[in-house]
């Protein structure tokens, strides 16, 4: 209560209202950030532009097609509050087009899995499991990693740079392997 009428120490009439006034906490102009790694690109920024959020592009070829206007990552952490007027940088795929560069580029990839169920018994089967995706290409290696739950079908998000390799580890043991074509 901030403030009440009638004043403390005035006499009451039978029947007269008592107002008060009740303060609904501090405002605050904050905006939280969300996770928005595969979300739709275009859909993103006009929610965080009509907060007022500056939104900062960087686009990187991705050779799925499908995954063109797709957010790959971004500048701030998911949950951090930001106030109008900050910027967020937003990493968006852009369909590869094929060139006569012989430059290797920068390819984003959708790795999809549905996490297995490990063997046995039951009871060994953990809630959680972390995947990580260990690619060797031309400029070296990398990994990336997501985590979810067995049966799970998971989307990783990743880059690689002309031919490569990439390796699946679940739990750090080695799953399967694959091989990465520059220009597929």
């Amino acid at each position: 209560v901030i403030a009440h009428s009638p004043q403390a120490g005035e006499d009451l009439n039978p029947g007269r209202d008592i107002i008060f006034l009740v303060s609904r906490g501090i405002a605050t102009n904050d905006f939280i950030i969300e996770d928005y790694t595969l979300k739709n690109f275009k859909a993103v920024r006009a929610q965080l532009e009509e907060f007022g959020i500056a939104v900062g592009i960087i686009t990187k070829y991705t050779a799925q097609a499908r995954n063109a206007g797709k957010i790959f990552s971004q500048s701030v952490e998911p949950e951090t509050k930001l106030k109008k007027g900050a910027k967020i940088t937003l990493t968006v795929g852009v369909e590869f087009e094929n060139s006569d560069e012989n430059k290797p580029r920068e390819i984003l990839r959708v790795y999809s899995m549905q996490i297995p169920f490990s063997s046995g018994n039951n009871s060994d089967v953990p809630e959680q499991v972390k995947i990580e995706l260990v690619i060797t290409d031309s400029l070296g290696r990398g990994v990336f990693s997501s985590s979810g739950a067995p049966g799970e079908l998971i989307d990783i998000p990743y880059s690689s740079t002309g031919d490569g390799v990439l390796e699946v580890y679940i739990n750090k043991s080695f799953y399967t392997k694959e091989q990465i074509r520059a220009g597929e």
